[in-house]
């Protein structure tokens, strides 16, 4: 057990399942307050919010967290197709209930209650020159007592 917070137990798990895929090897992945130099290719993973999911009483560290799976690919280094798959990936990988359930367990810091995937988009910044797909989530946990 390593914090109570519980964006940080979120992003630190996302984090580990995405470290852990092959497909991300090369790939650099960051929490949303990692204050490493981010380096293309990268995804970041942010934990947007963390508020009691309905239906339930406050206090009791249910959370229905909202997280943002950013991956960002230099369209100069990398096709579309390779930003595709990675993408498709990352959907995978994020939405495996078992494989994050375990995770959650393993680390012991909360308890993983439901994964869903709110939306995904895709897209190229023009400024950047960077391939973007944004991965929506939502975590639905409970802090290990």
């Amino acid at each position: 057990m390593g914090t109570s917070s519980i964006r940080h137990i979120v992003e630190g798990n996302l984090v580990a399942m995405l470290q852990a895929e092959a497909t991300f090897t090369g790939v650099n992945i960051y929490p949303g307050d990692s204050t490493a130099d981010a380096v293309m290719p990268k995804v970041v993973v942010v934990c947007d919010s963390a508020n009691t999911p309905a239906g339930l009483p406050d206090g009791l560290g249910n959370y229905d967290c909202q997280v943002r799976c950013v991956l960002h690919d230099n369209a100069n280094d990398v096709t579309l197709t390779t930003h595709r798959a990675r993408a498709a990936a990352m959907v995978a990988t994020l939405a495996d209930l078992t494989a994050m359930t375990s995770q959650f367990s393993t680390q012991g810091d909360a308890l993983l209650y439901d994964v869903t995937v709110v939306s995904e988009d895709q897209g190229l910044d023009e400024q950047t020159g960077a391939w973007a797909t944004v991965l929506r989530l939502s975590v639905v946990c409970v802090l290990a007592p």
